[in-house]
């Protein structure tokens, strides 16, 4: 692929949103004020997934972008999951933490996350990245690991959500984050979830839609659970709940899905 003018704006909404992720990341590791109003346990999971943000998301965006922008197909697909995490990661900063000196670079991140998804979505037609791949390439294991790995969150948060509903009680997890629903939970149950489900069936049927979802959705779930470690450990480092245990846990299933996901890019046809 032979870097356009189009690719150029996406490394451009992508250096954008490193800088808002930055401002936004490092206020919340080495400001007090940031998450003086929140819980200590949603303070904590905010501080420890800023930390992931500053030494592991935003120089993987940088880097994805610089190679982007020179038309390099697997950067375009590793960009593609970047901004799906740093749309899903911004929605919570900027409605589920309390109005703060950040609240601009919160607004930024969204904003950059947002339109910088739909230029690269608008860039990658489903039948041209399909064509990417070698049509003899295996799809079930990569796709029968999506499945498996999303009916492992579904039964995670319906096992705490569905006896809430049906008791007519919140969560334990609301009072832990002092918020009035769990907006993970419904962005993971409403969206997330079934994307996932998706991406896995459509690329089992070797559908186009499933060489662009896949890969993406698959970045999405390994920087997001990237974040989940940062979360345990730093509630565990405050002495906030968090465990050690299914912190290694989420590090495991991280490495096994870099695995499947570069066995999957694997079936990528060489650039000329």
């Amino acid at each position: 692929m032979n870097p356009n003018p189009c690719l150029k704006r996406i490394a451009l909404f992508s250096y954008l949103l490193a800088a808002a992720m930055g401002i936004s990341s490092w206020g919340g590791v080495f400001l007090a004020s940031t998450y003086a109003k929140e819980t200590p346990s949603w303070a904590a999971q905010g501080m420890g997934q800023d930390i992931v943000n500053l030494i592991l998301v935003i120089p993987l965006l940088v880097v994805s972008a610089i190679f982007s922008a020179r038309g390099r197909k697997l950067f375009l697909l590793l960009l593609a999951g970047i901004f799906i995490y740093s749309l899903y990661s911004f929605l919570l900063y900027a409605f589920c933490v309390h109005f703060n000196r950040l609240f601009f670079a919160y607004c930024s991140g969204l904003g950059f996350s947002f339109y910088g998804l739909l230029l690269l979505t608008a860039e990658l037609p489903p039948d041209k990245v399909k064509s990417w791949f070698d049509p003899a390439a295996p799809t079930l294991v990569p796709s029968v690991y999506f499945i498996l790995l999303t009916s492992v969150f579904y039964l995670l948060w319906l096992v705490e959500d569905l006896p809430a509903v049906l008791s007519g009680a919140p969560p334990k997890s609301l009072a832990e984050s002092g918020l009035f629903t769990n907006p993970v939970h419904i962005l993971d149950l409403s969206i997330v979830l079934p994307a996932m489900f998706i991406a896995s069936i459509q690329l089992w049927r070797k559908h186009p839609f499933g060489y662009l979802l896949f890969p993406a959705m698959m970045v999405f779930s390994i920087v997001m659970g990237a974040a989940i470690v940062g979360m345990m450990l730093a509630m565990n480092h405050l002495g906030v709940g968090g465990s050690p245990g299914p912190a290694g846990f989420f590090g495991l299933v991280i490495l096994l899905s870099v695995g499947i996901l570069g066995y999957f890019l694997k079936t990528m046809k060489p650039s000329h």
